[in-house]
């Protein structure tokens, strides 16, 4: 992302940072420190938490949860 700021590789990369980082502090310096912006971030975490909260509630799919996700970024 950091070399093509490609937006269809955005939730990914923001995905497996988000999983690898419990602390929602360190989770936002790391991201903008590879060069997302902060209302990407933002905008991409809501989704990513809305999703997990899915997730617990409905038992979804990882694989439903990132095509709504990505759905919604659309």
């Amino acid at each position: 992302y950091r070399y093509q700021k490609d937006d269809r590789n955005l939730f990914a990369c923001l995905m497996a940072l988000y999983m690898d980082i419990q602390d929602k502090d360190e989770f936002m310096k790391q991201a903008i420190s590879y060069g997302f912006s902060v209302s990407k971030v933002a905008s991409v975490e809501e989704l990513i938490n809305g999703s997990l909260n899915n997730f617990n509630n409905n038992y979804k799919s990882v694989e439903r949860i990132v095509e709504e996700t990505r759905t919604a970024m659309s």
